[in-house]
């Protein structure tokens, strides 16, 4: 189709006249923006073969126009928003290394103007351990998780953790993934307060001053909000504690003791590998900017 000026349409054939009606079909999304009759309008001239003469063809034209204009206008929105795309807009602020990683991680992982919706949530509720060939959660646990009720916090517009929580994934009823990241940071504990001891002695044998695990702490303060007995507290709170390598944590004793699953997973191995297939994803979506921004 060649160009037009002032609603001229120079030197326009047949072919190219359908050729220009089958686009107009195809990023037509809005039957009302095909401004008052265009289509009518089309086939009334599309049998004949002098339609360039017809006084409605440049009004058929000037429709196209104001069709192309909207089109464009639309094209420009959505490159404007990738082009302004930044995930570092998502965290806290990007100097703060103590929560960059966390930050970065939730902010992929939930829906935000990324644009994937819960495409990298499901990528990482599937991944699988480099020790064995199981996935990190199993099937009846992710069975209905994944749906519109799940939150991921902190993200882009909640930026503060839940109870401070690095990563929390859930559903608020009955079903949660917490994730420590102790990429700088060293294991921390909590001291147990008298005010704490009638919810926890229901759970664990601790008395007051003792130190527990931070992560276990997370767990009771959850199994107390779902109201969620010991076996499901088990079954539903599933926890993650993200290193740069493999090394347990110096609690996992705890955890043993009182029959608590956990999983330990790496920055060099299972996040990597969650990464490259958020990125694979992204280049399938025409997303570059964020795949860039994924991979740098």
């Amino acid at each position: 189709m060649k160009v037009f000026t002032n609603y001229n349409i120079i030197d326009m054939t047949k072919e190219e006249f359908d050729n220009l009606n089958e686009w107009v079909e195809k990023n037509t999304d809005d039957q009302q923006r095909w401004e008052n009759g265009g289509k009518e309008i089309y086939d009334a001239l599309k049998n004949d073969p002098n339609f360039a003469n017809s006084p409605k063809y440049k009004e058929y034209m000037q429709k196209v126009f104001l069709l192309k204009l909207y089109h464009l206008e639309q094209m420009y929105r959505n490159e404007k928003q990738e082009a302004e795309f930044n995930i570092f807009t998502a965290l806290h602020t990007p100097t703060d290394e103590k929560r960059l990683h966390s930050r970065f991680i939730s902010y992929l992982l939930s829906e935000s103007n990324h644009g994937m919706k819960e495409k990298f949530l499901e990528l990482f509720l599937t991944l699988k351990s480099s020790e064995n060939p199981e996935n990190l959660f199993d099937e009846e646990f992710l069975n209905d998780f994944i749906n519109d009720k799940v939150k991921v916090l902190p993200n882009e517009e909640t930026k503060s953790e839940y109870e401070n929580i690095d990563i929390l994934i859930w559903d608020e009823q009955s079903k949660a993934i917490i994730i420590e990241n102790k990429i700088f940071a060293g294991d921390s504990n909590h001291v147990v307060k008298e005010e704490e001891m009638p919810d926890l002695e229901k759970f664990v044998d601790v008395k007051v001053g003792d130190e527990i695990p931070q992560l276990a702490w997370y767990f009771f303060k959850l199994q107390k909000k779902l109201n969620l007995n010991n076996e499901e507290t088990r079954k539903n709170i599933k926890l993650v504690y993200l290193k740069l390598s493999k090394q347990k944590p110096s609690y996992s004793e705890f955890f043993e003791n009182q029959k608590i699953p956990y999983h330990c997973i790496e920055y060099r191995t299972e996040i990597r590998n969650w990464l490259e297939d958020c990125m694979k994803e992204a280049e399938k979506e025409n997303k570059p900017l964020l795949r860039d921004s994924i991979r740098n």
